[in-house]
């Protein structure tokens, strides 16, 4: 067994407990809001900007397990056949533990020409045709769950294939949490603006524009 095992951590801890709890923060709304206030009778508009903001904290609940196979080989169509063995080994191994045949992915697949430097008796530098290397990237992605993870990395890693292989624990529905993100950002926001108003004796009259810079995580 040769795979390699890399671990995407999006928590920037090494800590294994701390990699179950990932943190999204969102840049949230900036809301200039306008306010009506006299000035020796004659009604002059005037303009405040306010900025809310909101956070929270996102427990992952998908694991993505990344696999890239790379065979060599003089002709394309061996390299190309390897790859097809390997990749199936891997699938069978998944499918024996309950996984859908279909659930392993390609994410990417490609076959380029390997070359290497070699220096003649002259001292000039050439290019050595090594033959081709074809590159079949897959995926699998299910819930989280730590005892499944360990399987379906014993039944890859654990082979003739050979895999490069990281590893992703991510949020599924990131949308609805920008989106309560967004409004509580809003009631923030107005929140602010109220209390600025209230201190300085004026009234608020409505929104004249909202300036919404993304989602930041």
């Amino acid at each position: 067994m040769r795979a390699r095992l890399s671990v995407l951590d999006p928590f920037g801890a090494a800590d294994a407990r701390r990699q179950k709890t990932e943190t999204d923060r969102f840049k949230t709304a900036l809301m200039r809001v306008r306010i009506i206030f006299g000035n020796g009778g004659t009604m002059v508009q005037r303009t405040l900007t306010v900025k809310g903001t909101a956070q929270t904290a996102l427990k992952p609940d998908l694991m993505i397990v990344s696999q890239t196979v790379r065979c060599s080989a003089l002709r394309c169509k061996d390299a190309m056949q390897e790859s097809d063995r390997r990749v199936e080994e891997i699938r069978d191994r998944l499918v024996a533990l309950g996984f859908a045949r279909e659930a392993l992915k390609t994410t990417d697949f490609y076959v380029a020409p390997s070359y290497e430097n070699e220096t003649d008796e002259r001292g000039c530098v050439r290019k050595k045709f090594l033959g081709y290397v074809c590159t079949h990237a897959l995926k699998i992605e299910f819930e989280a769950d730590c005892r499944r993870l360990d399987e379906a990395l014993c039944a890859i890693a654990y082979g003739e294939a050979d895999p490069e292989i990281s590893l992703q624990f991510v949020v599924k529905d990131k949308e609805a949490a920008k989106k309560d993100l967004l409004r509580r950002a809003m009631e923030d926001a107005k929140k602010s603006a109220e209390a600025l108003a209230e201190g300085a004796g004026v009234r608020l009259q409505g929104i004249v524009s909202i300036d919404y810079g993304g989602a930041s995580q």
